[in-house]
């Protein structure tokens, strides 16, 4: 994107969170705006801008439905939508690609005060959010190509040398409920799951979440212990000594290598590399 266009959807963007009031006078002073909109006719102008702000309120409730679809599921319609119209207010997309604006719904849902009963009974909608916005960022992570013979390494060198290679947009989060359960139960490309997602919501199990990529579908899956600990361990950078010593602290009977040749076909590890 050049920075002359980059610079035109900020000012637009300015000027769709402005008071009709000011819509003017913040023009006066927006170069960006002044390059899109003409003042020779102000009361066109307001009102082209008064429907842009109105179309674009409604295409940020379904840039956020396209994002979050779990949880307007379990919100309901109707709260969904003023939640997205409130989201949009308090804090607007920055660029105009609205593929870009959501990272921080899961920390404004708790901010909401219409929404406290809901959350009340539904603590765990943060949580479903933070995890959709995961799955959101992995489907458009940069791609990167399975290095299958960098494995090998793995027979050349010792652990502390070696460092294991993860899917980009690979995530974690870890949650005090059925987090991977409720995105399941609502996904219907993994009905397979739905008779154990059922399960494990209803006895309120503690997931921890694994988000990544398999070629362009992002996928997740409640994960072990050790299986978190050693993908935790690798995100932050550490070796795999150090990796494998927090698997095995989790579960002393960790198999490494049937774990290794899982992922691989996963698509969840892509390679390996000396450090």
């Amino acid at each position: 994107m050049s920075e002359n266009l980059a610079a035109q959807q900020t000012a637009l963007l300015d000027l769709l969170h402005t008071t009709t009031i000011n819509l003017i006078a913040n023009y006066k002073d927006n170069i960006g705006a002044r390059s899109l909109f003409s003042l020779n006719n102000p009361e066109t102008t307001l009102r082209g801008l008064r429907a842009y702000r109105a179309n674009a309120q409604a295409l940020s409730e379904s840039a956020l439905c396209a994002s979050f679809p779990v949880l307007q599921q379990l919100m309901g319609e109707e709260n969904f939508r003023h939640l997205a119209h409130d989201f949009w207010q308090t804090l607007p997309p920055e660029r105009g690609d609205l593929a870009q604006w959501g990272g921080a719904l899961q920390a404004y849902l708790p901010q909401v005060p219409q929404l406290q009963a809901l959350l009340n009974d539904h603590p765990y909608l943060p949580d479903i959010a933070r995890a959709e916005w995961a799955l959101h960022t992995a489907a458009t992570a940069s791609d990167a190509q399975l290095n299958a013979a960098s494995f090998q390494l793995l027979t050349q060198h010792e652990p502390e040398q070696l460092h294991l290679i993860l899917s980009p947009g690979c995530a974690l989060i870890r949650s005090p409920y059925p987090v991977v359960a409720l995105i399941h139960l609502h996904d219907p490309r993994v009905s397979e799951a739905h008779a154990e997602a059922r399960e494990a919501i209803a006895q309120c199990e503690p997931q921890t979440a694994l988000i990544w990529r398999q070629g362009l579908r992002p996928l997740i899956w409640a994960v072990d212990s050790a299986t978190a600990a050693l993908i935790e361990a690798t995100m932050h950078g550490q070796p795999l000594s150090v990796a494998l010593n927090a698997a095995f602290e989790q579960n002393p009977d960790f198999n490494f290598s049937a774990w290794l040749a899982e992922q691989v076909q996963s698509g969840l590890l892509l390679g390996a590399c000396v450090v």
